[in-house]
């Protein structure tokens, strides 16, 4: 039987990085909006300071509790292999378990990572490529099944821009006044979503708490879906 765990150094960095274009997107969007629905009226610079510090002060704590939970769930990861049973284990989340005879794909992806596949549809095991003895798994996984070399899809390869697509949906259902561009945003955020929100709760590598926080965003679709229907019954608005 072999075991592997996850190396944690320089996760904070990784962690810092992925939240810049969050930050970037969150006071693009406040500032739109307050300048929009502003128009032309006059704002002394300081109205603005106290709901930056709240957004940045926000991040800030939201990214430290974050950065704990993620050096615990990723000291918690651990992936053994016996000559029966591939197993992953990591705190707050279901175990994947796949039998050897059953696995049916063992993929490579282009930044290292690999996922393992079963005949049974009993959940898809992630490796990081942060896993440690990073050649003797590859050895091992190629014995007991042939590792394929994945590409990115078109999706994944533009998955970093969806973020912005998001911030740029949700200016145009709060700040725009045309009921044509408000629908046609709205119905496009309103599937985003639906679908980020159900794809996370089916998902097995995602932990429990942070499940149970996504249903946050049912607040928000509401919001949206509210804003959307003001919008497109105001006989004023074009």
């Amino acid at each position: 039987m072999q075991t592997f765990k996850l190396n944690t150094e320089g996760l904070t960095r990784r962690i810092l990085l992925r939240a810049i274009p969050t930050i970037i997107i969150s006071l693009t969007f406040f500032f739109t909006i307050f300048i929009v629905q502003g128009g032309n009226v006059y704002v002394d610079a300081t109205y603005y300071i106290f709901p930056v510090i709240l957004i940045l002060g926000t991040f800030s704590f939201s990214l430290w509790r974050g950065i704990k939970k993620q050096k615990v769930m990723a000291e918690s990861y651990e992936l053994t292999i016996s000559d029966q049973l591939i197993c992953r284990e990591q705190l707050n989340t279901p175990d994947i378990s796949i039998l050897v005879t059953e696995v049916i794909e063992i993929a490579k992806h282009p930044k290292g990572g690999f996922t393992i596949k079963g005949s049974r549809n009993n959940g898809t095991i992630i490796i990081p490529v942060q896993i440690e003895h990073y050649e003797q798994l590859e050895a091992t996984l190629q014995q007991i099944h042939p590792i394929t070399i994945k590409s990115n899809s078109l999706f994944k390869k533009l998955q970093f821009l969806l973020p912005f697509i998001v911030g740029g949906l949700m200016i145009c259902v709060y700040a725009v006044n045309n009921k044509v561009i408000v629908g046609a945003a709205g119905s496009v955020l309103t599937g985003l979503m639906i679908w980020s929100l159900i794809k996370i709760q089916k998902d097995k590598n995602v932990d429990r708490k942070t499940k149970n926080r996504t249903w946050i965003v049912l607040l928000v679709l509401v919001s949206v879906i509210a804003s959307i229907i003001i919008k497109l019954t105001a006989p004023s608005l074009p």
